[in-house]
């Protein structure tokens, strides 16, 4: 019986310092370091490369609606010179907050470059990236701005 919880104690202990270092990390990386692992997460996400492509022109309406059929779940609406994008989630879908390893707004950053690169991909175009809303810094929700950068729209 001791021994069953020593196992139980040491696997506590295990995950502990998994979220202690991840926070670590976290809150010691620079935002330079997070964005490429944002990229490297991309890179690695399979349901990315299903997606489709958007082959219309720079219409802030055509590349809304496209974008409304390609991720039905987010929430979109333009402004000058691109758009805002509502994840519409009321909890964070990042594998190491659902995971309960972290709940560091400064994941925030990965979410970033993951959408830029996610952005870049299905509008064939240059995208900036701003955090507007996160859940991760207490907001009721994650919202960006992506602005077009080589549509003449913005």
């Amino acid at each position: 019986m001791a021994s069953g919880k020593n196992s139980s104690d040491l696997e506590e202990y295990k995950m502990v310092f998994h979220e202690k270092w991840v926070n670590w990390v976290l809150e010691t990386i620079d935002k330079e370091c997070v964005a490429k692992i944002g990229r490297r997460c991309y890179q690695d996400s399979q349901w990315v490369k299903e997606l489709p492509s958007y082959s219309g022109g720079p219409d802030i309406t055509k590349i809304i609606c496209f974008l409304k059929e390609t991720l039905p779940n987010f929430l979109f609406s333009p402004t000058q010179g691109g758009f805002i994008v509502d994840l519409n989630e009321t909890e964070c879908f990042c594998p190491l907050v659902q995971n309960k390893l972290t709940s560091n707004p400064n994941l925030c950053f990965c979410t970033k470059t993951f959408d830029q690169a996610l952005y870049e991909q299905l509008l064939n175009i240059p995208v900036e990236i701003k955090i507007l809303k996160t859940l991760l810094n207490g907001d009721d929700r994650c919202t960006f701005e992506v602005r077009l950068k080589a549509t003449g729209m913005g």
